[in-house]
């Protein structure tokens, strides 16, 4: 419940303590699936530099 009334809260004020869930929360990812999502950051990093050179 703690991270849906973080998200309905103003972002930029609650900024820090987003990112520090998401870090805790990928730090208990098993090792293939850290690896996985590595990829797919690297997918949408990619998608986005080919849109904005459109």
């Amino acid at each position: 419940m703690r991270s849906i009334n973080i998200m309905k809260d103003d972002f930029e004020k609650n900024e820090m303590e987003i990112i520090l869930l998401l870090e805790i929360a990928l730090q208990l990812l098993p090792i293939d699936e850290m690896e996985l999502l590595d990829q797919i950051f690297g997918t949408i990093s990619e998608i986005r530099k080919t849109s904005n050179e459109e």
